[in-house]
Formats: structure tokens, C-alpha cells, sequence
């Protein structure tokens, strides 16, 4: 929103009384930052006039493009935008010139048409899906409180596009918030209220907000109806967690401040809260999730930047070959060597050189604008789309306990996928599970590890063995803001009734660590039962009944300060206050008082904290202390000032807090775990064996950061860990000797490819920020060449910022970064990556819907990457490179034939036949090669880390340099072949009555050459044959001659004649048959022999898995879940021995939740019941589920015994085997 005139007031409702007026919103005089948003009238009193609310953003939000209206003329000059469509409009535009096209202008305006077309519809239906979601958005139905269209002192339903600044909303628990909306009051005891931000922030933990103080006791439509006051706030903006105003009544009698925790904003949903009454501050597009939404980052893959500059290519060389031929074409004209062509001598008269050179030009570009394939740009999108929807019908990437699949947020980056050279990956909810386990505690002398002892807790808590562990379980109970709950209802009444044994309680907060806190608090028998701003009520087996606590102030935790505290009146002290302190160690330990009891259990919670981090621990430590009358009563103003303060609030609370939070006695230490989630090493493991840098990114402390990565196998005990510390002395000195290190090894995997992680750089965000901030250019530059060079990275407490700031190092060496998330806090890097992958994890949906592709879990990027991404890449680069193959023919062909015609610019073949080459006759092969085609198979491609590798090498590039100048020397090679024997049998080609068969007939011999030819190299380019396949030829072959036959027969259905007869005279000519025949044979003959040359003279990898030659020992040799992943979706078998293989990953729908998939080696796949028998295939493989993923059983034959053995290529025995063991695919 703009700068407003000092006096512009606009009306936002209709709010009392009987002539009403309302709220209004404008710039305060003085500072153009500042917003005043009256909430209410004086009765009887018209405070503005009827046009007074023109000009302010409604709350209505669009995000469609279009409208009905302006959708054909914007939508075609969008199209209009794109260069390949230029293109050919001006080819379309060049035909309709008379007596300057070569062919029917329907050749052109066709094709043009078709794909101008077909994108219009698409866009056309993405904007009308959008047109549906704004309207479901902006025509729910919200109650305000407003007089002219209801009864006074009543409620009013009204579309949430209606709403306008300073009307009174009512909000139920369960509504979307519609605006972004001031709290009043709630119905909730507490008067708090709880709002689900994970449509905003990504968080789905629960936020606790608050209304203001002085309107808090007002609910009732009549009481709301008289008030009057006006709201002095913050300019609309971008920030999320920062918000400052003040609450003004009439002549400034009084006022109250607001913050952030009184505003609730448009897209977080109400929770566990009755009611709420609200004013709306700022609607439309001034509500901060607008403010927040950002278009999403246009990313382009590299093969498209490879096709756009091959595009660039190929018109120049067009241009080139078009103006040789015109000037072929005015030489002959002119030439007194060509007296045999008298019939053209009219043209040195009727034209000059010049003119006759454009005209020529023009009938060129005609002729010759399929150099450019139309087709392949609707061929790529739709195949694109296609291999989009195959990653989300992929079993491998579904999650069965929460139900959920890969999600492909965009299609243009699948063949990226295959050329990721590093992954950067959070740490917590991505390479972990993200649910907070209470695993032990450390308090006087003892460690109670609840995960190996369970129940200990309870049990020294019983016995009273130690009295200061009961008091660190209250601190856990009482210094959070979680929100208890009982299973009898929603929240619990401050008059609690039930027993300190019910253990039905749970917990919900902002924060998952408090949590599991208050949860293991609960199990261990201090139970939280009822919480509010003012009031704690906890129950144990001294007060089984519960005892209050009074709440003084809440100290809020903040990244900054890594603390969190309470300050209370405790009955069991004499209702004395204390502090209740909870934070990072370093943090505690630096606020400690220097009494002899704190130096000595400072170590020992020092050593036991870094034990726990060396665990894989999230660690927090606890500390309390008295707070005298005089310390209180001098703090409480700046408390006071800071909390009611309308500019700076956050950092005076900051402030406030640090001033007290000293002197503290501490308590002790816990650990929470964070488990891996399942596979996670072995995911890891696969791309560094690939070649592929791992780089953990993540807000936890060093140690915990270390050990996580030495349990995902990223480093191991030989692991030389370069630690860069700028507390730990000189970084200069520290950078020497980290470049020493690397200098010794050479490059790392990122530059090269050395897949053992002989290195690691580990680096925490307060180091980053100092080289960063450093003024010595060579300091940074040697920091990002050791990133560059080292084999792994684990950069420690770093910043979202700082996550990023990492990326962007890495993105501007040119390598291809994936980052991979699953926070609000991930958002930036993933945008920043050239690939962006989202974890479905339970911190909202911000990095999902921020990202490129979206999975269920981490071990899912294999399968994403390895299978998906490295077949996309085949497919598209034969795709692209097969058209323009095809084109090509076609336009060399007419190239050859300018040459032998007098370059005159006639076409060799029939307008209508020209139509159907792309859009009939060879349609279909190159759909076929850019969705079902595969080289390996993807068990083949899981189990050889090298194959993912390989094709990000320049050898094994499907779309190099190399490999285009391959297809076009074929191009040239096919097209000599075809015209070196077809035009020498033109000659005195005479039928009977010595009359030539004409022009179409050689344009019949050379088309019918052309499509066996072209579909010839189709079926000899297909790595894997199926029954698809082999439709495709069959179509294309078969349509071809049937059309031939009928065009032929009809032509006056087509509008000329001069076709009339052509097919069946060439049936009848047994020359045709042996020049088509011949044509394609001495092609194949020629390819086969190469082809088998190479591979034998200089196999590929992939040649040898194909042919099973290859043993490579440093693989996961682990067969997959056959319930988790079934590569099925189509019949058919590959030529080269390996059996039955699919057509391509997934075309199944997803399992049922008790069912598991089999399929043995080359056997038919079954699908039964878990508690029904099961039906083992020759070569599947039983796997027990409680064990590693090694194989137990392997099933040689139906009827066959079976034979101990130590691993693969042994026998083994099934003796003792148990019947709940777990069917696994393994069909190499």
C-alpha cells in the first residue's frame, strides 16, 4: 500500500447505531509507517460520507491470470513472447504471400495452430482451476457485526471478500482466519486463544495468542456496538513474527499496547478455542500472507538451455543453407549454362537479382522451417507432464503410515534431477523423524536414561532418592507454554478434578521440545493439568489433587538469547518467587552465579551434555533462582515498559529478560532424541558411492551435528574432520591448515569424483558470519575454495540465511545443488538450489510448497533421483534428439533436391503429406522414447551407484556435443543413402507411353524411404522393447500407406488432384518396394555393425549391466521392499536376456494398507494379504523384518530345497525361518 495524503480517511464499516459509520484506516501525518484503523462510531452520528471507502484494497485475493475478457489477446501475446512460436508465425505469415510459398498455406497454419492451441487450453484450465480455488477462498461465509444489514446488537454472515478494515469479526474454532484480525477477546477461561499456522509459516505446532488487555471482558454484540477507539499501527509488511500498535480510546484517555501475540493472521486456523471476536486490521493485499506470497522461481533445467542454444544453432545454419540456395537460385536464373531451362528465362525480365533473391527467401524459409520440429514442443511438455505424474504413482516414494506420495511440483526440472552433484540437507525432520523422545536426564550425580531404563524416572521419584530430580521434573512442567489437553475435551478448566494418576493428558505447544518435556514430566508423575497466563495447576503424589501455581511472567524463548523462563510464586516456597530458566548450555552456563555448588556441577552437566550430543542428543539445561522483593520491583518497570512498548518491542523484551535471567543456580541437564528416519545411511551411502557431496546443514551444536553424521555414515572413525572454530584461535591459521589438507588429497568429490570421504569441514554459523563479515577478500576466498574442494561439510547452529548464503557458494561454482528440507526454516535454501526437494515432515508445509518435487521422506531421494531423474534425462535427450533427427531427413531431402530442380524452391513433396509427417507418421516413436523408455531396469540402477554417476559425466552425456554431432552425422549419412539410390532410378523413369511419372511420384519413393528409414533408427535408438514399442512402429508404418492409399484415392476431399492415382501407381512398380526395402536394410545393416563395434571395442557401463558382465562390490547389494516399490505399469520384455521388464515406473495404483506386492524374475506378480498365505516366486528373496535388510531366504525354485549360505551367491537354509518374514525383489 502506498503513501496516502495526510488527510485521506476511509471508511471500512458499517459498525453501530442507527445512521452508523465505522471503522476507518489511513497514514498517520507524521510517519508514513504508521497505519490508524478506527474500530467504531458514536451512535447517531455519521462520521464520513458514502463514497468515503473508495480506494482501499478489499479482501478480495486473486491469483488467476486471466479474465474472460482479456484471455485471447493476453494469452496469445504471452505465446506470442516465446521465440520458437514466433518462429512460426512468421513461416505462417511467409505462406500466405502469393506466388511465394512452395506449399499450401494450411501446412503451416496447422501446425501453428495446433500448438498456439493446445497451450492456450492448458493455460486456459490452469487459470480456471485457480478461478475455482479464489472463489471457494474469498465466498466463505464469516460473521460481522454490522448494522445495516441486520438487527442491531446482532451478528451478521456476510463473503470473506466483504470484509473491510475495522469491521468486528467472530471467529469459530475450526474457521480460517479471513483477515488479518486484532483479538478483542476469547471464550476461553484463560482468555488465550490457539491458532495452526502451518498454511503461513509451515510450523504445525500450535501458537499461543492473547487479546488485548483492556478489551478482553467485551464479547456481547451490544457492549461491542458501543465502543470507540482506534488502532495506531505498523504499515502492511512482510514479517511474520514482528507486529507493534497501540489500542487508543476516544480523547486519548487511555491506551493499551499490541504485538505480534495479539494479531492473528489471514490463513492460520482457529484451534482448541470456542470463540474469538476480532477487529480486521488489514485485508486483501495488505494481509501478510499476500505480502508473503512471492512468485515461484523460474528454474530451468539444463537440457533446455542445451535445446535452446541447439535451436539457435539449427537457425543459423538454416539461414546459412537459405541463402546459399537463393543464391544458387539467382545464378542459375541467370546462367546462359542452363539454355535446357528456357522456361525460366521470363524471369530476367519480370525480376531483378535482387528481388528474385527475397522472393526466393521467403519460398526457402517456407520450405524449409521444419528444420524446425513444431511437434517437439508439445511432445516435451506433454511427455514432461507425464513423467511428473509417474514420480507421484510411484509406490518406492509412498509413505504407508501417513498415507502420502511424491509430489511434482514442476515438470521442468525431472531431467535435472539425474545431474545433482551435491545435496545439501537439513537435519532435523529431514534426515531424522522430528518426534521428540525424552531420552534422559542428568540431575545431581545420576543419568536416568529413560529409553534403556524406562519408568526409572517415576521410580526414583517414588523412592525419593534424590530430592532435586522431583524439582527439575516440575521446572519441565511449569517452564513451557504448551497447552495441556485431556481426552475428555479440548482444554481443561482451570478447577481440575482429576487425579495426578490419570494419565490421559497431552500436550501441545509452539515448540516440540517442550513438549516431550512435559510429557516425560507427566509419565514420570509430575503432571501439567491446567495452564494459562496466570496460573499453573500440577499434580503429583503429594498434591494428587493439583497445586497452583501462580504465573507471574512468561520470558519468551528467542534465537538470540537460547533461553526461555517463567517467574512464579511457588506455594511450596512460602509463595516466594522464582525464576524457572531453560536453554541451550552454553547459554545457561554463562548466566550461572559463581557459588562453589555451581563450579562443581557446571563440569559435571558440561561433560554429560556433550555425551549426550555425542549420542545424537538434543541437549537443554535448567536452572532456577530467588528473586528478592527488591530485585522484582525494580525489574518490573522495565518489564513493564518493554511489553507495553509500541516501537522495538522485541528487543526490549529481549532486554528486560537478560536483565534478570543471571545469577542462576543451576539444576540440571536433559537430552531428547531425534531418530533417523528408516534408511537414511543407506540413501547416504548411495550418493557418496555416486559421486555426490553431502553437506548437512543445521541450527544444532557441533556435537550433535557430528554424531548424527557419523549414524548416517556420511564420515567414519578414518573421517579427517576439518574443524573451523573462531573461538578456538587465528581463522586465517585454521584456513592454512584446512587448505594444507585437501591440497594433500586433491579435489574432492565435488570437483572430482573420489567417493571415499577421506575429509570433512565442520563449521558453525558463528564462523561462517565472520568470515563473511571479515573485510579481507583472501579470508572469504579461501573459504569458499575449501568448500569447494573438501568431501563432505556438517555446518552447525547456521541461520536460515547463512543456509542459503552456503548454497549460493556452491551454485556459483556451476555445480547442480540439491537442497532438501522440511521447515519454514529450509524455505530459503531450497529456493536458492537448482533443485528444491521438500520433505512432507511435521513442521507444516512451507518447504513443501516452496519446493520443486515433494517426498515423504528422505530415503525417498533415491528412487526420486537415481530412477525418475536419470530416466528423464534418457528419455528427453532421445526425445529431442530423435526429432530434430527426423526433421532433418525431411529437410536435407529438400536441400538435395533444390540442387537437382534449379534451385527454384519446389517441394519434393505433397503439401498434405508434409502436414502429416509430424503430426502422423512420426508422431508416436518419439512420445514412446520420452515415456517409456529405459536403458536398465530401476532394481539395476539402485543397485549400481555408477550408473547414476555415469550419466552425469561428459562420456555419458545423452545430449553432449558429442552425442548431437552423432545424430547428425547419421542425418547426413541416412539422407545420402536414401537419394544416392532413389534419384539415379528417376532417371528416364518413363511408364507406359513413354510419359515421366511425375514429381510426386518421386516424392512418394523418397517420403516412403524417409518413414521406413526414420522408423527404422526408432526401433534400433529403443534401448528396451515392449509391447508399446512395437504399437508405435506398427502405427506409423501401418498409417503412412493407409493414408497414402487414401489421399491418393479422395483427393477431391483435399482440394487438387494432382495426387490422384500416385499410390496406386507406385504399389504397382516393383522398383519401389526394392528401393524402400534396400534403403532401410542398408541402414540397419550399417548401424547394427557400428553399433556392435563400439560396445564390444568400448563398452559403457550401462552396456555392461545390460548384459550382466559387471560386478561392482562397492554398491548396496540390498534387494527393495516389494510393498514399497513395484516398477510395473506395463507388459513386454527387453531383447537383451534380462526377462520380463516394465515399460516404466509407475503405473499402479497405490497398495492396499494390508496387501504386499511380489515379483520374482521374469515371473507374473501376485498380490495377497498380509495373514493370507504367501506365494513365492522363482528368485524372490524373504527378508525378516525385525532384521537388517540382508537377505534371509532365497527361493530358487518352487519345488527346490534350499542350503545355508553366507551371502548372495551362496545356498542357504530355511530352517527356523518364521512366517512373518517379508517378500523382497531381487530379479538380477
Amino acid at each position: 500500500m502506498g503513501r496516502k495524503d495526510d488527510d485521506f480517511e476511509l471508511c471500512q464499516s458499517d459498525l453501530s447505531g442507527s445512521v452508523a459509520s465505522g471503522g476507518n484506516i489511513r497514514y498517520d501525518a507524521d510517519d508514513e509507517n504508521t497505519l490508524i484503523v478506527k474500530g467504531t462510531t458514536t451512535k447517531g452520528v455519521s462520521l464520513f460520507g458514502e463514497n468515503a471507502n473508495k480506494g482501499l484494497p478489499s479482501n478480495h485475493l486473486k491469483t488467476s491470470k486471466y479474465e474472460w475478457y482479456n484471455f485471447l489477446p493476453l494469452n496469445l501475446w504471452l505465446q506470442m513472447n516465446k521465440v520458437a512460436n514466433m518462429y512460426f508465425f512468421m513461416n505462417m505469415v511467409f505462406s500466405l504471400i502469393p506466388g511465394v510459398s512452395p506449399v499450401f498455406p494450411v501446412t503451416t497454419i496447422i501446425p501453428f495452430v495446433a500448438v498456439i492451441g493446445v497451450a492456450s487450453i492448458r493455460d486456459a484450465y490452469e487459470d480456471w482451476k485457480r478461478h475455482k480455488e479464489d472463489n471457494k477462498a474469498n465466498s466463505k461465509k464469516v460473521q460481522v457485526l454490522r448494522y445495516r444489514n441486520s438487527p442491531p446488537n446482532n451478528w451478521t454472515s456476510i463473503k470473506t471478500r466483504d470484509i473491510r478494515a475495522g469491521d468486528l469479526i467472530e471467529i469459530r474454532d475450526g474457521d480460517t482466519i479471513p483477515a488479518d484480525v486484532l483479538i478483542l477477546s476469547t471464550s476461553r477461561d484463560d482468555s488465550s486463544a490457539y491458532v495452526e499456522t502451518a498454511n503461513l509459516d509451515g510450523e504445525g505446532n500450535l501458537k499461543k495468542k492473547l487479546p488485548v488487555s483492556s478489551t478482553s471482558g467485551f464479547s456481547d454484540p451490544s457492549t461491542l456496538q458501543s465502543l470507540a477507539f482506534s488502532v495506531k499501527c505498523n504499515a502492511p509488511s512482510q514479517k511474520l513474527d514482528s507486529w507493534e500498535g497501540v489500542l487508543t480510546w476516544p480523547e486519548a484517555t487511555s491506551s493499551s499496547p499490541c504485538h505480534i501475540d495479539n494479531l492473528m493472521l489471514r490463513g492460520c486456523i482457529l484451534r482448541q478455542t470456542p470463540s474469538v471476536v476480532a477487529m480486521a486490521v488489514y485485508t486483501g493485499v495488505s494481509t501478510k500472507m499476500y505480502l508473503n506470497l512471492t512468485p515461484p522461481v523460474h528454474k530451468k533445467s539444463r537440457i533446455d538451455d542445451k535445446l535452446s542454444r541447439l535451436i539457435l544453432y539449427i537457425l543459423l545454419a538454416q539461414q546459412l543453407i537459405i541463402s546459399i540456395l537463393c543464391g544458387g537460385s539467382v545464378y542459375f536464373a541467370r546462367s546462359s549454362k542452363n539454355a535446357h531451362a528456357f522456361y525460366l528465362e521470363y524471369l530476367n525480365f519480370e525480376y531483378g537479382p535482387a528481388e528474385y533473391f527475397i522472393r526466393h527467401y521467403f519460398t526457402y524459409f517456407v520450405l524449409l522451417s521444419l528444420m524446425m520440429p513444431i511437434s517437439l514442443f508439445l511432445s516435451i511438455e506433454f511427455c514432461k507432464a507425464l513423467q511428473a505424474q509417474f514420480m507421484e504413482w510411484d509406490l518406492f516414494m509412498y509413505d504407508e503410515e501417513r498415507d502420502l506420495t511424491c509430489k511434482a511440483k514442476t515438470a521442468s526440472l525431472n531431467e535435472e534431477l539425474s545431474q545433482v552433484q551435491v545435496i545439501c540437507t537439513d537435519k532435523t525432520g529431514t534426515l531424522t523423524e522430528n518426534k521428540m523422545v525424552f531420552a534422559t536426564c542428568f540431575c545431581g550425580s545420576k543419568i536416568y536414561n529413560e529409553l534403556k531404563y524406562p519408568g526409572c524416572l517415576k521410580t526414583a521419584l517414588a523412592q525419593e532418592s534424590d530430592p532435586k530430580l522431583g524439582f527439575l521434573m516440575e521446572i519441565l512442567a511449569v517452564c513451557n507454554t504448551v497447552m495441556p489437553s485431556h481426552e475428555g475435551g479440548n482444554h481443561v478448566a482451570s478447577n481440575m478434578k482429576n487425579s495426578y494418576l490419570d494419565t490421559e493428558y497431552d500436550y501441545a505447544g509452539d515448540s516440540t521440545d517442550e513438549v516431550a518435556l512435559a510429557r516425560a514430566a507427566r509419565d514420570a508423575g509430575i503432571v501439567l493439568q491446567h495452564r494459562s497466563e496466570t496460573e499453573a495447576v500440577v499434580a503429583s503424589n503429594k498434591n494428587p489433587g493439583g497445586q497452583k501455581i501462580k504465573v507471574l511472567h512468561t520470558l519468551p524463548f528467542s534465537s538470540d538469547r537460547k533461553m526461555m523462563s517463567v517467574i512464579i510464586e511457588h506455594p511450596a516456597f512460602g509463595h516466594q518467587r522464582l525464576l524457572f530458566t531453560k536453554g541451550s548450555d552454553q547459554a545457561i552456563f554463562s548466566n550461572l552465579s559463581n557459588s562453589d555448588e555451581n563450579r562443581s556441577l557446571k563440569n559435571d552437566v558440561h561433560r554429560v551434555a556433550d555425551a549426550f550430543a555425542s549420542d545424537g542428543l538434543r541437549t537443554l539445561c535448567m536452572g532456577y533462582k530467588h528473586i528478592t522483593d527488591h530485585e522484582y520491583n525494580s525489574w518490573l518497570p522495565k518489564w513493564t515498559a518493554a511489553t507495553n512498548s509500541v516501537t522495538n518491542r522485541a528487543a526490549r523484551v529481549e532486554q528486560a529478560s537478560l536483565s534478570i535471567e543471571h545469577s542462576l543456580t543451576l539444576v540440571g541437564a536433559t537430552g531428547i532424541e531425534d531418530r533417523l528416519q528408516p534408511e537414511v545411511p543407506e540413501t547416504i551411502n548411495y550418493f557418496r558411492t555416486a559421486g555426490v557431496t553431502i553437506f548437512i546443514l543445521t541450527g544444532d551444536k557441533r556435537e550433535t551435528a557430528i554424531n548424527i553424521a557419523t549414524t548416517c555414515r556420511l564420515i567414519n572413525s578414518d573421517t579427517q574432520l576439518i574443524k573451523l572454530d573462531v573461538t578456538a584461535g587465528n581463522l586465517k591459521n585454521q584456513m592454512k591448515s584446512a587448505r594444507e589438507i585437501t591440497q594433500q588429497r586433491g579435489n574432492g568429490s565435488i570437483l572430482g569424483n573420489d567417493n571415499d570421504c577421506g575429509n570433512c569441514l565442520v563449521v558453525d554459523g558463528k564462523t561462517y558470519a565472520a568470515v563473511t563479515s571479515s573485510n579481507d577478500e583472501l579470508l572469504k576466498s579461501d573459504f569458499n575454495e575449501l568448500v569447494l574442494k573438501v568431501d563432505a561439510a556438517i555446518c552447525c547452529r547456521v541461520t536460515p540465511l547463512q543456509k542459503s548464503d552456503l548454497v549460493g557458494i556452491l551454485q556459483n561454482a556451476k555445480l547442480t545443488v540439491l537442497s532438501v528440507g522440511d521447515g519454514a526454516n529450509d524455505v530459503s535454501m531450497i529456493q536458492r538450489a537448482k533443485v528444491g526437494v521438500g520433505i512432507m515432515g511435521l513442521e507444516g508445509s512451507q518447504a513443501e510448497r516452496s519446493s520443486d518435487f515433494a517426498i515423504p521422506l528422505f530415503r525417498h531421494l533415491q528412487p526420486l533421483l537415481a530412477v525418475h531423474g536419470r530416466f528423464a534425462l534418457l528419455k528427453n535427450s532421445y526425445l529431442i534428439q530423435y526429432s530434430f533427427y527426423k526433421n532433418l531427413i525431411y529437410s536435407v531431402c529438400q536441400i538435395l533436391y533444390s540442387t537437382t530442380s534449379g534451385y527454384t524452391g519446389q517441394t519434393l513433396f505433397d503439401s498434405w503429406v508434409i502436414i502429416c509427417y509430424n503430426m502422423m507418421f512420426t508422431l508416436f516413436p518419439p512420445l514412446v522414447m520420452g515415456l517409456f523408455e529405459y536403458d536398465v531396469r530401476p532394481t539395476e540402477v539402485l543397485q549400481y551407484p555408477s550408473l547414476y554417476y555415469d550419466l552425469r559425466s561428459p562420456a555419458g552425456g545423452r545430449l553432449s556435443r558429442l552425442s548431437i554431432l552423432r545424430w547428425f552425422c547419421w542425418t547426413i549419412i541416412h539422407t545420402a543413402v536414401i537419394f544416392g539410390l532413389i534419384l539415379p532410378s528417376m532417371q528416364r523413369d518413363d511408364t507406359a507411353g513413354f510419359r515421366s511419372s511425375g514429381i510426386f511420384t518421386h516424392g512418394t519413393y523418397v517420403m516412403s524411404a524417409v518413414i521406413c528409414v526414420v522408423l527404422a533408427k526408432a526401433s534400433l535408438t529403443f534401448m528396451s522393447w515392449t509391447w508399446i514399442h512395437l504399437v508405435s512402429i506398427i502405427i506409423s508404418f501401418v498409417g503412412y500407406f493407409a493414408f497414402l492409399t487414401v489421399y491418393s484415392s479422395f483427393t477431391m476431399f483435399f482440394g487438387h488432384s494432382e495426387y490422384h492415382g500416385i499410390a496406386m501407381m507406385v504399389y504397382s512398380q516393383p522398383k519401389f518396394y526394392l528401393l524402400t526395402i534396400g534403403c532401410t536394410v542398408f541402414v540397419v545393416v550399417m548401424e547394427l555393425a557400428i553399433s556392435f563395434w563400439v560396445k564390444e571395442a568400448q563398452p559403457r557401463l550401462v552396456d555392461m549391466v545390460r548384459k550382466g558382465s559387471i560386478k561392482d562390490t562397492s554398491v548396496n547389494s540390498k534387494p527393495l521392499l516389494l510393498d514399497q516399490y513395484v516398477p510395473g505399469g506395463g507388459g513386454g520384455s527387453r531383447s537383451d536376456g534380462f526377462g520380463s521388464v516394465p515399460a516404466s515406473p509407475m503405473m499402479l495404483p497405490l497398495p492396499h494398507k494390508n496387501s504386499i506386492r511380489m515379483q520374482g524374475g521374469g515371473d507374473d506378480v501376485c498380490s495377497s494379504p498380509l495373514s493370507s498365505p504367501r506365494v513365492l516366486h522363482k528368485g524372490a528373496h524373504i527378508y525378516d523384518s525385525s532384521q537388517s535388510l540382508s537377505p534371509v531366504i532365497s527361493v530358487k525354485s518352487l519345488s527346490g530345497g534350499s542350503h545355508t549360505r553366507s551371502n548372495l551367491l551362496d545356498p542357504i537354509d530355511t530352517t527356523g525361518i518364521s512366517p512373518d518374514k517379508r517378500v523382497m525383489l531381487d530379479d538380477l
